[in-house]
């Protein structure tokens, strides 16, 4: 592990206050309307997903699902890959800043709303985790281990265990298998190895909500609305719910700093974002996207029991 949460939580609270959005979400930024860079196309892409083309791997190209996974434990139900039904719905969020906040803490079976942080493999799957309900606050490592093998991840004899291969989400195809969770391989290989990487990202604040950007491949920058690289704060690249709007059509995506929960604790809403990749490292950590204002870890971690977000991907051909 290179990047262990806890030092990250460690630097996290001992850096300065985090800088808030300057921009108001009514207070749009002038921009001339030119967007005359071509939509980016990919086919046969599934209901819920974003058009942007990424590289995840050499040959490996995959589209984005258009928001954060979300579910509700008491509204309606939902079919599985072993061609069971459930109670319940999962649901992509239908902005991609949208983030549940402290909604997360009152997870359970009983909850009627909506949560979207989830522990590992805990995706209602009973051949993966002990803890496997998506509303699990269990905060025991053990609980979260595949098979009791430490090693393994959300793939092969465990893609059950992925949120998006098991279960069918209500507005993205609404069928079991269209979805997975990328590796931590692809995540490192997004980050730092596709072509032109370190300009196709960027730290940002979209409708008040800080996070980090994501542009697809052949991504043209849209004059009034250009993504600065490298800023110094989330706020230096701000844009308002309208200027997000013309960005993501033409395929950029938004992770929005959802923080993270431990048992019934939230932490670091809006400052930090945790997202699973579905590569285990040891009996502790499972790799995931960790990122602050300060910091970048593209294979950081999270402790198995910490319920972090989750963005689904698509392969294309």
């Amino acid at each position: 592990m290179k990047h262990p949460i806890s030092l990250f939580l460690l630097t996290l609270a001992c850096a300065a206050m985090i800088i808030g959005c300057s921009k108001s979400k009514d207070d749009p930024k002038e921009s001339d309307g030119n967007t005359e860079n071509q939509e980016t196309q990919s086919p046969a892409i599934p209901e819920g997903a974003l058009n942007g083309v990424f590289s995840v791997g050499e040959g490996k190209k995959v589209v984005f699902s258009k928001g954060n996974l979300q579910y509700n434990a008491v509204l309606g139900e939902h079919v599985r890959a072993d061609g069971t039904k459930a109670p319940g719905m999962w649901q992509l969020a239908e902005e991609q800043w949208e983030c549940l906040k402290e909604d997360n803490a009152k997870a359970s079976d009983s909850y009627d709303g909506w949560i979207d942080l989830f522990c590992f493999g805990a995706d209602g799957w009973k051949g993966g985790v002990k803890e496997y309900q998506p509303y699990s606050k269990n905060d025991q490592l053990n609980n979260f281990i595949l098979g009791n093998d430490v090693k393994a991840g959300l793939t092969g004899e465990y893609a059950y265990a992925d949120w998006g291969m098991y279960n069918a989400i209500s507005n993205a195809g609404n069928k079991p298998g269209l979805w997975r969770t990328l590796t931590s391989a692809e995540w490192i290989y997004l980050f730092t190895e596709r072509p032109n990487a370190r300009e196709l990202f960027s730290k940002a604040c979209v409708n008040g909500i800080n996070g980090y950007i994501l542009l697809p491949d052949d991504w043209i920058p849209i004059s009034g609305l250009e993504v600065k690289v490298s800023p110094s704060t989330y706020a230096i690249n701000s844009f308002t719910a309208n200027e997000w709007n013309i960005m993501q059509t033409f395929g950029a995506v938004f992770l929005p700093a959802a923080g993270y929960r431990n048992g019934t604790l939230m932490a670091y809403d809006n400052q930090a974002g945790l997202y699973w990749s579905s590569t285990a490292d040891d009996y502790t950590y499972i790799y995931a996207i960790v990122f602050s204002e300060f910091h970048l870890f593209e294979q950081g971690g999270s402790h198995r029991s910490f319920a972090i977000s989750v963005r689904l991907v698509h392969d294309i051909e």
